[in-house]
């Protein structure tokens, strides 16, 4: 029986379980791209936004959402409560916005106004 002890507690001191693991040296892309690009994702997804919420029709729109998606960094949500109202002579728009990604989904809510025909400019956007 103590023998039988001591060959098992010496084949555990022995044993190296690093040589077990994975190979360190192996590494993919796709998460050190990903995270160096927040801000381009970032400014991506509010160019979305903004053209989504600029083109709404809310004549038609009724208390529906208005859809948008950015194939370019695969984030989506749906737009509601959009609000029109006029600050300094501008037409502006309020709203809130789902955002769905790779890291999630939140809760954001903003507001874009008219600089000039054609021209929206989003001047917030935030988590609700």
């Amino acid at each position: 029986m103590i023998a039988v002890a001591g060959l098992l507690s010496g084949c555990a001191g022995g044993f190296d379980i690093d040589r077990l693991a994975a190979d360190r040296s192996l590494t993919t892309a796709s998460v050190p791209e990903r995270a160096e690009r927040p801000d381009a994702d970032r400014l991506s997804d509010e160019a979305t936004i903004r053209a989504a919420v600029s083109s709404a029709d809310l004549e038609g729109l009724g208390t529906g959402s208005v859809p948008w998606a950015n194939p370019e960094t695969g984030t989506r949500g749906e737009i509601r409560e959009i609000t029109e109202y006029r600050e300094a002579g501008r037409l502006c728009r309020s709203f809130v916005t789902s955002r769905q990604s790779y890291d999630g989904v939140s809760l954001l809510s903003g507001d874009a106004c008219l600089l000039e025909p054609g021209l929206w400019h989003l001047r917030r956007l935030e988590d609700v």
